[in-house]
């Protein structure tokens, strides 16, 4: 929810997994940029399906694939039910948290928690543990590791926050 009021900012997430215990996926990165609530640019790379992108604007949804640029829109009832269903869906996942203690984190001094989740997701069930780094002056989360598995895949996933980033979310065409 403190992510809501934190815009501009840009998360930064690198992944990997395994499928039966051997490397499935090499590393991926994803960096989301947040202009506004309504305003998002995303690009993945080295991702299983190849590179995308993707821009959000208010009810826009602009999409970079084959070497172009397709438009699409999001109804209203969904564009305005989307935050708060991820919201409840996270606090659904989140079975334990535990406070670990004070760390500095990239210079900011910050408090430590350890927590595991659960959820089932397309008939799977998905299970994992996560360390979040949050700011003790502004309260926003500065970094996070998890690692999940479903069935027989696993995958581990590093995010690296930053604010007060410049960033311009435009539309491509």
């Amino acid at each position: 929810m403190k992510l809501n009021t934190a815009y501009p900012f840009r998360l930064t997430e690198t992944t990997s997994g395994t499928a039966n215990g051997q490397t499935a996926m090499g590393e991926s990165t994803r960096v989301v940029e947040f202009a506004a609530a309504d305003r998002s640019h995303m690009k993945w790379t080295g991702g299983p399906r190849g590179d995308i992108e993707a821009i959000s604007i208010g009810d826009k949804h602009y999409w970079y694939s084959d070497g172009k640029w397709t438009e699409a829109s999001l109804p209203q009832s969904q564009q305005e039910d989307r935050g708060a269903d991820f919201a409840k869906k996270l606090a659904d996942m989140i079975k334990d948290v535990k406070y670990v203690g004070p760390e500095t984190v990239n210079g900011i001094a910050c408090y430590v928690y350890n927590g595991t989740f659960e959820t089932s997701m397309a008939g799977q069930k998905w299970i994992g543990k996560a360390k979040v780094w949050i700011g003790g002056a502004d309260g926003l989360p500065d970094q996070s590791d998890s690692e999940f598995k479903i069935a027989t895949y696993g995958g581990k996933s590093h995010t690296v926050y930053e604010y007060g980033v410049r960033v311009k979310v435009e539309a491509p065409i």
